[in-house]
């Protein structure tokens, strides 16, 4: 599953004593969590003319300018839903983050369309923002440090 199409490849699955070859895709696999090999697969028949619903992960391409600047980039999410014929899912989809000042929020909508793609999820969903600098930052470790009155029993290591 380490090719070009990656996790959405299609594989033509020929079921033992059938000659008729059926396009399938990767539904779902578990893997070892020690050795990384792979336990178990799910397959999916698919028609090759008939959209899917996929999920596809999206790579951030260049260095936010409010990073650049002190701020720290915020992920909101790390895969996106598409609907898209079998053979033209992408492997992952490459979002450009270097024009993300501080404050900024990207949201689908600002990407750019790709060929015989759909986007499934809300276009207007804040999906990646470059965010706040210094001390507002910092200002999540303060309700850490409260966390041992909250939970009996439990310590805070800096």
């Amino acid at each position: 599953m380490t090719g070009p199409s990656g996790l959405h490849a299609i594989l033509d699955v020929v079921v033992e004593g059938q000659k008729t070859v059926h396009p399938s895709i990767l539904a779902e696999y578990e893997q070892d969590p020690i050795r990384g090999t792979i336990s178990h697969i799910d397959l999916r028949e698919v028609r090759l003319d008939q959209p899917i619903h996929a999920t596809v992960v999206v790579h951030l391409v260049g260095e936010s300018a409010g990073v650049k600047t002190g701020g720290v980039l915020s992920l909101v999410g790390r895969e996106l839903q598409v609907e898209a014929l079998p053979a033209d899912v992408p492997e992952h989809i490459d979002v450009d983050v270097s024009p993300l000042e501080v404050g900024d929020v990207l949201r689908l909508a600002d990407i750019p369309p790709i060929d015989r793609v759909a986007f499934l999820d809300d276009p207007h969903w804040g999906w990646h923002a470059a965010a706040a600098l210094g001390a507002e930052v910092a200002r999540p470790k303060q309700y850490l440090r409260a966390a041992p009155k909250m939970w009996p029993g439990a310590s805070l290591r800096d």
